[in-house]
Parts: C-alpha cells; sequence; structure tokens
C-alpha cells in the first residue's frame, strides 16, 4: 500500500524499516507535506478546483481530472486503506495446545471501485510458562463470490456460501482438512429464494452432530413468464392457470424496509448433510417472520426470533423497537413454543455450552426505535426465565458491578492523547468514576459464553466508549474488561474454549486483532495479542479492569509486519499504558480481584505525528428552581485535534442521525484524513474539510463518513431516562445541546468563532437545519446527507412512520391517522416551514432508493433554497440508500462535502467597516 503524502515525499511503502520511519518523523517531512497542502488556508480556492476528482461521475456536478496529492480525495484513498476484522474463527490442532486462528478482512479498492476481501492465518500456541504466543501461518489469501461462512462447533468444519459468478447461483460448500467435502447447488433446487447474508433475520448455523446445516431464504416466488410474440395463447394452459397468474402478476409484497427492500418471507431451512437433502421447516405460525435461528441441545428442535408482521410491516433497520419474541420448535411433534415473554421486543438468542442456558436480550415494544435492552437467560430444562442485567434508567453506582454491585470505571473526559504516557502520569491524572449504563447493543456476539456457562462477554456503548463487559450471569455482575485502554471502542468476534478475540481502535488508530485468554472463577488466565500491522494501530488485551484509567494517544502505520507476543502473570500495582506500543498482552486476574491489571509491551512503533482526541463533557444549565431530570443531564462530545497548524481553527458543526444512536470513539477513515490535515474534529459526523475542527454529533450516518459524536441528550450510552428526554422535544433539546457543546468548544479551544460550518445527515441534518434558521449568519458552509426536513411528508413515505409520532410524544396505532392539529404540530417543528430564513450554502447529498428519509424531502428543500438565491447543490445517487454506502458512493461523498466546505468556509467573513462579523 502506497502512502504518497505529497509530489517528493516517499511513500511508506518504500522505507521498509521502523528506523527509516522515525527518523522521517524527527526530520518533519509528514508534517511539511501536510501542511504545504493546508497553507493555514483552505486548499482549494475556487470553484473550479473545488470539483475536480479523480473519479468518474457518479452524481451531479462531477468534473473529472486529478486532484493534487495531499486533498481530500488523495488522504480519504490513502486512510481507507487500512482493513476492517469482520469475523475471526478459533480451531484447536491435536494435543489442545495450538490454536488456529482465522480471520477475514475488508477494506475498499478505489481504482477498482469494489470492496476487497481476504482472509488471514494466525497459529497460537501455549507455552511452557502458561503464557500464549501467536505467529501468521500464512500470507492473505483473496476472498472471492463469498457470502456467508460459518465454522462448525468443533472447528473441523467450515461452511461457505457462495454465488457461482456465471450463472448467479448460490452455493453451499462444505470444507474440511481433505479439502472440499460438500457442495449443494441451492438455487438450482428451487426450493426456496435467495438465501439471507446479512441484516436481523441473517443466519448459518451448524448443528451440534456436525451433519446439517440451518439458514435462512426467502420463501419462493411463482416466477411470471413474459409473453413472447410467437407463443400460442393459452397453448398446454388451463384458462385457470392464465388467470390465477394474470391476477397476481402485479401483486405488492411487503418489505422490511430501509436496507432490507429484498426482504420480505423469511423461512428456515436445514440442509442434511448426509443426504444432501435440503428442506423447508414448517409449523412456524403464518403471523412471524423467522431470523437468528439456532438449533436446541440435542439437536432435537430449533431456537429462532419471530417478528411480527401484521397487520404490515414496519422497517426493521436499527429498530430494536419491533415485536418480537423467541420460541422453538420441536422437528419431532412440529410444536412451535414462545419461550420469552409475551408482548416484547427479543433478539439475539445465544446458547451456553453445557446447552443448560440460554441468554438474549430483551426490550420494550415502540417507543424510541432502539433503546437500552434488558439481558434475560432462560434455563433451558426448568423453562424458567430470569432478568440478568435491567434497564438502567440512570448510571449510578450502587447496581451491577463486580464490587459492591456498583460496577464503575474512570472516565476519559479529562484525558487528551499528547499527556506522558507513563504509570506517573496516569497517577497524576485521575477521571471521577462512571457507573454502568447498561446495554445497548442490537445483536449478542456469536459467541459469547466462556467455557464455565457462567460468564459471557459483550460489547456495548457506555458514555461515548463501547466496551467489552464480562457478565456473571449467576451473580448479575458486570466487570468492564476495557474501560482502562486508550482505544475507545472494542468489539468481540469469538469466544472459544477461554480465548477471546477481539477489535479495538480509536479515532487515531485502525482496527487492531486482539486476544486474551479467559481465566475461570477464581483461577488465574493468560492471555495474548494478535496484531496483524496492515492494521495499524496499538494492539491489546482485552482485560482492563473497570476501575482503569482511560489515556487516548497515537499510532503509527507500519502496514508491513505482523506481530509474536507472550502473555505474563500480573505482578505490578500499576496500570502501564501502552501508548507507544504496537502489541500488548495482559493477564485477566481471578473474578474479583481484576485490579491491578498490567500491560506488558512487546514492540515498539512510531506514532502518528499530529492526531490528538480527548472527552468533553457538556452540562446543561438548571431551569428553574426544580429542574426535570432531563433538564440537567450531562453529555458528551470527543474533540480530534491536531496537535500543529494555525490557529485558531475553523469549527465544522456535525449534529448526529438516529437520533437515539451513538457515535463512539472509534477508527473512522474520513475523521482520520480530517486531522491529518490538519483538522480539530468534535467527533460527530463528519466529511470534514482540510485545516477545520468538526464538532459532530452521534447518529445513523454513513459508515465511511468522518464522525465526531456530540452526544447529545437523548444519544444511546447515558441510560434510558437520557432516550426518553427527547422524546416530544425533537427540534428543541437537540438543537440546543448542539448549540450549547458549540458555545463550550468555542470557550475552551483555539477555535475561529467567525469560521463555522454544519456537516450532518439524516436527523442530524434536521437539527442542521434548525440552527441554520436560528442563526442565520453564524454558518458560512452546510453539507446534508439524506436531510429531514417535512415531517408531515414523512408520514406516507417512510419505513418508519412510528417515528413521527413517538418523536413528539405522540402514542401510535397501525391504523392511526393524525388529525389536523397534529399535522400542524409536525410542520412546525419542521424546518422546512421556516427555511426562508436560510442564507448559508448548502450542499445536499442524497440517495434515490432512501426508504427512511424520502429523496423528496432534499429535492423540496433545493427547489425552495435556490428560489430564494440561496447556494444549494444537490448530489443525486441513484442506487443509493439512506446510509449512502458502497466504495464509490461513500468516496465520492466524502470528496464533495470537503470541497464544497473548503469552498465556502475560507476566510473570516468580514461585516462592512471591514471588522469581523459576530
Amino acid at each position: 500500500m502506497r502512502w504518497a503524502m505529497g509530489k517528493g515525499e516517499p511513500c511508506l511503502a518504500a522505507l521498509g524499516s521502523r528506523e527509516q520511519l522515525e527518523g522521517w518523523h524527527r526530520r518533519g517531512r509528514w508534517r511539511r507535506a501536510a501542511s504545504t497542502c493546508l497553507g493555514g488556508h483552505p486548499a482549494v480556492s475556487s470553484p473550479q478546483a473545488a470539483r475536480r476528482g479523480t473519479a468518474r461521475p457518479m452524481a451531479t456536478g462531477n468534473q473529472p481530472g486529478m486532484e493534487a496529492a495531499g486533498g481530500p480525495a488523495a488522504c480519504y484513498r490513502e486512510l481507507s486503506q487500512f482493513p476492517a476484522i469482520t469475523r475471526a474463527a478459533l480451531g484447536a490442532a491435536a494435543g489442545g495446545q495450538t490454536f488456529l486462528l482465522y480471520t477475514e478482512c475488508s477494506r475498499p479498492d478505489l481504482p477498482r471501485r469494489r470492496l476487497l476481501r481476504f482472509s488471514r492465518h494466525y497459529s497460537v500456541r501455549r507455552t511452557d510458562g502458561g503464557g500464549l504466543a501467536a505467529s501468521r501461518t500464512a500470507l492473505s489469501a483473496g476472498i472471492h463470490n463469498q457470502l456467508l461462512s460459518q465454522d462448525s462447533p468443533t472447528g473441523q468444519h467450515r461452511a461457505v456460501l457462495s454465488r457461482c459468478p456465471r450463472q448467479g447461483h448460490e452455493l453451499l460448500e462444505v470444507w474440511d482438512s481433505g479439502g472440499r467435502s460438500h457442495s449443494v447447488d441451492l438455487t438450482a433446487l428451487g426450493k426456496h429464494g435467495e438465501v439471507y447474508t446479512e441484516g436481523p433475520f441473517a443466519c448459518l448455523a451448524w448443528s451440534q452432530s456436525e451433519t446439517r446445516l440451518l439458514y435462512v431464504a426467502e420463501k419462493s416466488r411463482p416466477k411470471h413468464r413474459p409473453p413472447c410474440p410467437w407463443d400460442v395463447p393459452r397453448a398446454a394452459r388451463s384458462a385457470e392457470e392464465d388467470e390465477d397468474e394474470e391476477g397476481e402478476q402485479f401483486l405488492y409484497h411487503e418489505d422490511w424496509g430501509e436496507a432490507l427492500s429484498t426482504r420480505s418471507v423469511p423461512i428456515l431451512c436445514v440442509l442434511d448433510l448426509e443426504s444432501s437433502s435440503l428442506s423447508v421447516l414448517e409449523g412456524i405460525p403464518e403471523h412471524l417472520s423467522p431470523g437468528q435461528a439456532l438449533w436446541s441441545p440435542g439437536d432435537r428442535g430449533v431456537v429462532f426470533v419471530g417478528w411480527w408482521h401484521e397487520p404490515f410491516r414496519l422497517g426493521l433497520s436499527a429498530c430494536s423497537n419491533r415485536r418480537s419474541e423467541i420460541f422453538h420448535l420441536d422437528l419431532s411433534s412440529g410444536c412451535c413454543e414462545l419461550l420469552s415473554a409475551e408482548n416484547g421486543a427479543a433478539c439475539s438468542p445465544r446458547l451456553s455450552p453445557d446447552s443448560q442456558r440460554l441468554l438474549y436480550l430483551e426490550g420494550a415494544v415502540g417507543g424510541p426505535h432502539r433503546q437500552c435492552l434488558r439481558l434475560c437467560m432462560l434455563t433451558w430444562q426448568t423453562r424458567q426465565t430470569v432478568t440478568v442485567l435491567d434497564v438502567v434508567q440512570e448510571p449510578t453506582e450502587g447496581e451491577h458491578s463486580t464490587v459492591g454491585r456498583a460496577g464503575c470505571c474512570q472516565g476519559a473526559e479529562t484525558l487528551p492523547s499528547q499527556m506522558p504516557t507513563t504509570p506517573s502520569s496516569l497517577a497524576q491524572h485521575s477521571a471521577p468514576p462512571v457507573a454502568f449504563a447498561g446495554l445497548y447493543t442490537e445483536v449478542l456476539p456469536p459467541r459469547c459464553w466462556a467455557a464455565d456457562s457462567r460468564r459471557a462477554v459483550l460489547s456495548t456503548p457506555q458514555r461515548s466508549r463501547t466496551d467489552l463487559l464480562l457478565v456473571d450471569t449467576e451473580a448479575a455482575t458486570v466487570t468492564n474488561l476495557t474501560a482502562g485502554s486508550p482505544e475507545g471502542c472494542w468489539e468481540l468476534l469469538t469466544l472459544q474454549w477461554d480465548l477471546l478475540v477481539a477489535t479495538c481502535s480509536a479515532p487515531h488508530h485502525p482496527p487492531s486483532l486482539v486476544s486474551r485468554a479467559v481465566a475461570p472463577c477464581g483461577t488465574v488466565g493468560y492471555g495474548t495479542v494478535m496484531c496483524s500491522q496492515a492494521q495499524r494501530g496499538v494492539a491489546h488485551m482485552a482485560g482492563v479492569p473497570w476501575h482503569g484509567q482511560a489515556q487516548s494517544h497515537m499510532a503509527q502505520p507500519d502496514p508491513a509486519q505482523h506481530s509474536l507476543v507472550m502473555a505474563q502473570p500480573c505482578a505490578a500495582t500499576a496500570l502501564v499504558p501502552p501508548a507507544a506500543c504496537a502489541q500488548v498482552v495482559a493477564v485477566l486476574p481471578p473474578a474479583g480481584r481484576e485490579l491491578p491489571l498490567r500491560w506488558v509491551p512487546v514492540e515498539d512503533t512510531p506514532t502518528v505525528p499530529g492526531v490528538t482526541w480527548k472527552t468533553l463533557t457538556v452540562r446543561p444549565s438548571c431551569s428553574g428552581q426544580s429542574p426535570a431530570a432531563h433538564d440537567t443531564q450531562d453529555f458528551e462530545a470527543l474533540l480530534l485535534s491536531p496537535l500543529d497548524g494555525t490557529a485558531p481553527h475553523p469549527l465544522i458543526v456535525c449534529p448526529h442521525g438516529g437520533p437515539h444512536a451513538i457515535f463512539d470513539a472509534r477508527w473512522r477513515p474520513s475523521m482520520a484524513a480530517l486531522c491529518r490535515l490538519g483538522f480539530a474534529v468534535l467527533l460527530g459526523e463528519c466529511w470534514g474539510a482540510r485545516g477545520c475542527v468538526v464538532l459532530c454529533h452521534t447518529g445513523d450516518m454513513a459508515p465511511m463518513a468522518p464522525i465526531s459524536p456530540v452526544n447529545y441528550r437523548g444519544s444511546l450510552g447515558f441510560g434510558q431516562a437520557s432516550i426518553s428526554s427527547l422524546l416530544s422535544r425533537v427540534g428543541e433539546q437537540d438543537v440546543a445541546d448542539t448549540q450549547l457543546a458549540v458555545e463550550q468548544a468555542l470557550h475552551s479551544e483555539p477555535l475561529d468563532p467567525h469560521r463555522l460550518a454544519l456537516l450532518a445527515g439524516s436527523h442530524g441534518a434536521f437539527i442542521a437545519l434548525h440552527l441554520l434558521i436560528r442563526e442565520p449568519e453564524r454558518y458560512q458552509a452546510c453539507a446534508l446527507r439524506g436531510p429531514v426536513s417535512n415531517l408531515p411528508a414523512l408520514l406516507g413515505t417512510s419505513d418508519i412512520p412510528d417515528w413521527r409520532y413517538t418523536s413528539l410524544g405522540l402514542p401510535y396505532s397501525f391504523e392511526r391517522v393524525p388529525c389536523a392539529e397534529e399535522v400542524a404540530t409536525m410542520l412546525l417543528r419542521s424546518p422546512i416551514a421556516q427555511a426562508a430564513q436560510v442564507r448559508t450554502p448548502v450542499l445536499l447529498c442524497v440517495g434515490a432508493r432512501d426508504r427512511r428519509v424520502s429523496p423528496t424531502q432534499a429535492l423540496e428543500l433545493y427547489r425552495l433554497l435556490r428560489a430564494r438565491g440561496v447556494p444549494a447543490r444537490l448530489l443525486w445517487y441513484p442506487e443509493g440508500g439512506h446510509a449512502l454506502t458502497g466504495v464509490e458512493t461513500e468516496a465520492d461523498v466524502f470528496k464533495n462535502c470537503a470541497r464544497w466546505l473548503l469552498q465556502h468556509l475560507g476566510q473570516p467573513r468580514q461585516d462592512r467597516t471591514g471588522q469581523h462579523s459576530p
């Protein structure tokens, strides 16, 4: 991979050794490369220059041409090359002392406009000293045409679903040590439609006997043959058949909305490998759509999640509030048994290794689309269900902890990444404790149980972080394993034989692959880190205690190396942060004695210069003598800043979408690109421009957009009360919180109050438009994706019409029709009603296939702005959905938004007297 920084500058691929990299950094060549791009001012000097790009035209106004090295396109292209780790599986070798680790990765291949997928293989072995060592065992291998894969319980077989490139058929194959043992053409059998490979329904489950495979597919529909000119009317067909076909040909088929437009009627399918027979399971009630299936103990039945689809389907993507329950289908009797509570929203069932316990998530039906969930557990033999972790209304000390049931962790809001990373610095910079905030994940890891069938590990937002939590299901306690780590986002990939494999990342470094051993209750365990340096960053053990200090840091890309690490027992009393290490290792002590935890650095690597981040806490002022609880709740913002450059920086404000979502402190290529180009980024969603500070909010924005969250009240990770506080207050509380965060950032950071811009999407664009209306002279540029501008118009066009009522505090029912007063209320909260006050140039990016927020919302706004003489530009992506995903689309959106902001942000505006405008 080349890291072309500018004309005449060397690329990282040609540098080779770590010493050469460090020397290059000491000479400041990286810094000069970035500064020549910025020059203290935006690099694009004209609209014509802003429209130059390297990609072929996808939307309106994108002119072909070459962009100078170091521009938005070049920086995005460089930092998007770090792969994401999407799957991991462990296999045990003979003797139980060696494990084979298989991982699947992906990254954008921008020149070919596609996603590049490949696998990596490692060997993990137990050492004589009781630790673990890991090494790469093979070169990376490309993954082609694969749709889905799953390893068997013993790790001896792998099922692979792929698509034949010539015929387009779906093939289900089984591979083992001897090669391919089974291959079945599912399409040729004609038993069902396309297999579900992603989304809430998808699954591929091995039976415990490893002789059958369970998956979800679309129910077959009769194929209507188009008439041919030479066909004889009704030849070899009865009149009844012709009449039936004509009556069904244009029948409307519901689907599950945004990102699920090809998913309508899912069915459960079983492939018997011994007989090579395929069957569709019967006995599932007709009012249910099944998914997330797994085999019950002894392979005697199937456990699945059933979503109600009567009287009609509502959008399911990013909506954990749809009615769904967990069922057991007995294969011998055909009886379908309800396992979870009635009228709930249950999902993600996970069976323990001893097949005695079933863990799952459960929430309330209706209300906010995402919310704090309960962790429930069913004992299989007795069918008794207990709530292991309940909904947390407000995070307070004293519940669900490992010590005194308090579950405290040290916050990160006062620890900037440029702090010295030494044990003494940690001792000098402590942060106030933060309580367990609840569970907000939509899905449990596929393999989350420890070998003792008592403890489970999962990842979930905790304020502005995503942490790994160790849950003791018997004691109903929680231990945060990663709260003290410098990385802000941890995600579990697999937990097998008490070896935990996870990814960790932060705004300043891409995902790293890490692994550790989980200790049995009351014993000392050992772990190891496995990090591929092609994913640049610091690798850690997934075992940081809840009470640990949080410390952000910088990391240097090193795309050529992989690591060898070894675990050592915990013997020190200080938490050693691995800020300058590419690989570190730690030991998870026995349950109840997680502190202290000592990190052992394995290999030093250079750091990426010019990037630092920290968390800011924003506290609304009290209103009145007895303020309501929601008026005093604090929220957070993540600030990403360049270490050098010309201050004060321009500020780009990015409210998040959702609105019930979270932008945590994870790696996002676009956000890192902003800092590499001189931006300071106040975390939220940002597609940001060079040399600017970006203030962003959490939400459901495009995955590849640079996102810097201001997690305003209503975001996930801060308790259910914070989520509920936004209901009936959208367009008011969220807008006020955004503006408060802006004011605090301007007051405490070196920012230019005369150069402000907005960058947002979906509900975040709704907030941004309100800010333009409230202060039409304050913001100089605005770039929006899929904006919500006309609330009542969404009632008949959105896949989630219920949200229009819930957001205003109104009850919803399937047969509900709004009255005139309710429509008037929605219109008054809509930015379109006051759009005449907008003066700021606006760029709009919309997907023509957006099912959540109709593209006509942006089109209506665009026409109104043009009619009033406001500079406006509309980018229309014909194949785009709400998130505007896809390699080419994401790159094009980023480049156009960056250029728009650079074009219009420019120098501070001056009034007629020559003074800066307030």
